[in-house]
């Protein structure tokens, strides 16, 4: 009997401690950069992608090897 309440008692402060961690977490915020908007209310798309577009020219410059580079 009183090894249920102990088990009882650790479960639901596992519970309490798991459901408090994940609620306190703050979201993050969906923020447009005033960079990306342009003065006729468009969007520069650039701003948006910008992040995508960095990670693929950094991956395309790894491939590319100096053809006159040799080695000694």
């Amino acid at each position: 009997m009183e090894r249920t309440k102990r088990a009882c008692c650790a479960l639901l402060l596992v519970l309490t401690v798991s459901a408090a961690e994940t609620a306190c977490k703050k979201k993050e915020r969906n923020e447009v950069p005033l960079e990306q908007i342009e003065i006729d209310g468009s969007t520069d798309y650039r701003y948006i992608f910008r992040d995508t577009i960095d990670r693929e020219a950094e991956e395309s410059c790894k491939g590319k090897k100096d053809p006159f580079a040799g080695s000694r």
